[in-house]
Formats: C-alpha cells, structure tokens, sequence
C-alpha cells in the first residue's frame, strides 16, 4: 500500500508569500489609521484653539483693551482716534465707537459722553476716515443728545455688552468689524467683533441713535455701517 502521509509541518510557499503579504497590508492599514488619527487629533487641537482665541477677543473686558491692545484696531483706528476725545476726556460717562468696513475705503468713529452729571445734553462726535487719502479724516462734526436719550442709549449698550462671554465671529471672510470702549466713573469696558449678531445689535443701537440725532449725508447706508453706496 502506498504510504499516504502528508508534511503538514511545511506550508506551500505560496501560501507563507500570502500570509507575509496580508501582515504587511495589515501594518500598512494600521498605519494609515494612525496617521490619519493624528492629523485629525491636531486640527480638532487647532480649530479648538484658534475658537478659544476668538471668543477671548471678542468678549467684553473690563478695561480699555479694545482701542488699546487689539492691533488691528489698535492700527487701523489711529487716524480716528487722533482726533476723538479719550476716554479720560468723557468726564467718567462716555462711549467710544469704532467702525472698520472690511474691503472699503471709509473707517467710522463716534464719541458720546455727558459732560456734568446734571447735563441737560451729551455731547457727541461724527468722524470719517479715508483710506483713499491715507486714512486721513475727511470728515468730522459735532451733535448733542438730550441727557434722557443718553442715558437710556447707554443703559441698552450696558445691558447688550457687560458681561458678554464673545463669540468665534472672526471667521467669517467680510463683515463689519466694530470695536467700543465704555466708561462709567471708574469701571471701563471694550469690545471689538465682527460679524456676530451681538456686534450686529450694538452697530445697530448706534446707528440708529446717530442717524437721529446727527443726520448727514455722511452717515454710513445703514446699521451695517457700510458706505451709503454698498449698504443694500
């Protein structure tokens, strides 16, 4: 009888080929997942970084950081800024608003402020600035509120900005970046965003208290605060 026993000790080299083949497919797949965890991991790290530093930029502080450290404002602004009042000028009562229209040629500011406690008015300033003429002011006013709308314009911006815990609206490609400074006796605050609708509420309160008391063909087109021409 022929002897019918097999080697089963030794794999057909084919098969010991198969199996090298699936191990280093295996690594290569494992590898590939590895890689594709990091690279995840880190940009997960980095979106929640850069959110972080957004909402830490646009919440309110309570100090004059907005006009003072921001460098773009900080930058953008000076020509505004060298011809509005400080914030030590407002008499302990006062606001200051920056507005900076992204991809156009105007910059906005208005200052607010109640001269005595018992002022019968505040006083305000309208400036514009052309970046067509090296950011020089083309343009610049003086308006008075009566006290009772001072105070009451001031009340809804306090109520609206103190406190606020900011927002990742520097994302957004265009917009409207705005920046503030509050002063009330010895509590100062600031604000500077862009295209959320906290920042959009505030442009709006201003707008609307300047349009109404200190009408002009050189007001912005609207609460954006866009030149009259790119408001629609």
């Amino acid at each position: 009888m022929p002897d019918m026993r097999f080697d089963v000790g030794r794999r057909p080299r084919w098969l010991r080929w198969l199996h090298r083949i699936g191990y280093v497919t295996t690594a290569l797949i494992l590898a590939e997942i590895l890689l594709v965890t990091v690279v995840a991991g880190r940009e997960w790290y980095r979106h929640r970084q850069e959110r972080a530093k957004l909402i830490e930029q646009t919440r309110t502080h309570d100090s004059p950081w907005a006009l003072n450290d921001d460098p773009y404002f900080r930058e953008e602004a000076r020509p505004l800024l060298s011809v509005m009042p400080s914030l030590a000028d407002l008499h302990g009562n006062g606001l200051r608003f920056i507005s900076m229209p992204a991809l156009r040629g105007v910059r906005y500011g208005v200052v607010l402020w109640l001269p005595q406690p018992n002022a019968k008015q505040a006083n305000g300033i309208f400036v514009m600035a052309d970046k067509q003429q090296d950011g020089a002011v083309t343009h610049q006013r003086a308006f008075f509120m009566p006290a009772r709308d001072f105070r009451a314009l001031m009340h809804r911006i306090d109520i609206l900005t103190d406190g606020w815990a900011g927002d990742a609206d520097g994302i957004c490609l265009d917009g409207n970046p705005v920046a503030f400074e509050r002063i009330r006796g010895t509590k100062i605050t600031s604000g500077a965003g862009n295209c959320s609708s906290h920042y959009d509420r505030l442009k709006k309160l201003l707008y609307q208290a300047v349009q109404r008391f200190a009408p002009g063909k050189d007001l912005p087109g609207g609460p954006n605060w866009y030149p009259p021409d790119e408001s629609q």
